[in-house]
């Protein structure tokens, strides 16, 4: 998880480890499952047409330091398609790997190269 894990309820843990698992299957209709799942508890908004919603989903695989292997074919899906991501570093090594802070990662959630 990452660098702010520890002020994330146990739900949104449970959350993002399913959202991720879900992504990385590249399904949609498993990913509108997960989404009908979590729209109450986590109040989320109304669930968007397919096209939106399989777009949303190449966006969130790249906001994911567990999801790097996808993220190249991410990139290009959604390029093929005209969308432009702009390509920036979200984690540091430290954090993506193990979740803490030190030498090879930021010093502190102040500052946190996520905010970055």
């Amino acid at each position: 998880m990452g660098c702010c894990s520890q002020y994330l309820t146990e739900q949104s843990r449970q959350y993002v480890r399913e959202m991720t698992e879900v992504l990385a299957t590249l399904d949609l209709g498993r990913l509108k499952d997960f989404y009908r799942k979590w729209a109450k508890p986590m109040e989320l908004p109304p669930l968007p047409e397919d096209a939106r919603l399989e777009e949303d989903m190449y966006l969130m695989i790249l906001e994911l330091p567990g999801l790097e292997h996808l993220h190249e074919s991410s990139r290009q899906w959604l390029a093929d398609r005209g969308l432009v991501v702009e390509i920036r570093e979200t984690s540091c090594r430290k954090h993506s790997r193990e979740g803490d802070y030190g030498p090879d990662g930021c010093s502190s959630a102040d500052d946190c190269c996520r905010g970055r």
